[in-house]
């Protein structure tokens, strides 16, 4: 009889458990492997943007997309691989608008500060990229390192020139680089308006800007 009843009580308490159970990807489940990963990359930046990069754990984003632990880690190894794809992706949409502020019927110089600025604004807004620029939330030795100069370049060269870089760029435009970098990552940790983040830009880069080339150094 005891036994009757614990099984009773245990087969209740599933169903009520159950019952009480969110749906699946929020009653809308993903059509394929590709889908599911956005659908948690969504959930993932939802959570930043909400709760901060310190609150938002894989559990936390699992919750987010009604899905379980599990289910996440089918897509990705940790809680931080899923942040650095959400930051990567964040990424993606920052340089598309990069290009649309940096105009390229403006002059070169114009189309650079432009888009600096557009990159200053879009960052600092952002948890997932202000992060990553962050000295505070990573070693300012992380952020300001050969690989994140050579980027800074890269996108330099194609703004600024409308090219590819070269290796003779390259070398001859690292300091430059840097300095973008370190300027670029300052107005992120203290934001300031646009105009007073361009007219910060002119200041730190005029020098340098008014000795380069007027092609790309080949």
């Amino acid at each position: 009889m005891r036994a009757q009843y614990f099984g009773v009580v245990r087969r209740s308490t599933v169903w009520y458990l159950a019952s009480m159970r969110k749906p699946a990807w929020g009653d809308d489940p993903p059509r394929d492997d590709t889908e599911a990963r956005d659908k948690l990359l969504d959930a993932a930046e939802r959570c930043v943007r909400r709760d901060g990069v310190e609150q938002t754990s894989l559990s936390s984003v699992a919750a987010e997309a009604g899905v379980s632990r599990r289910t996440v880690y089918r897509y990705f190894a940790s809680g931080q691989e899923l942040l650095a794809a959400a930051e990567i992706r964040a990424g993606g949409g920052l340089l598309d608008r990069i290009r649309r502020a940096a105009d390229p019927t403006l002059p070169p110089r114009e189309r650079l500060l432009r888009g600096l600025v557009a990159f200053v604004q879009s960052a600092a807004e952002d948890p997932l990229l202000s992060r990553y620029l962050d000295p505070r939330e990573l070693d300012a030795a992380t952020v300001v390192n050969e690989a994140n100069i050579q980027r800074t370049l890269a996108q330099f060269a194609a703004v600024y020139y409308g090219a590819p870089l070269t290796r003779r760029a390259t070398r001859e435009l690292h300091d430059l680089g840097e300095l973008i970098l370190r300027m670029v990552a300052s107005l992120c940790l203290v934001p300031v308006s646009d105009a007073r983040a361009r007219k910060l830009l002119e200041l730190a880069l005029g020098g340098a800007l008014d000795q380069l080339p007027p092609t790309m150094p080949r």
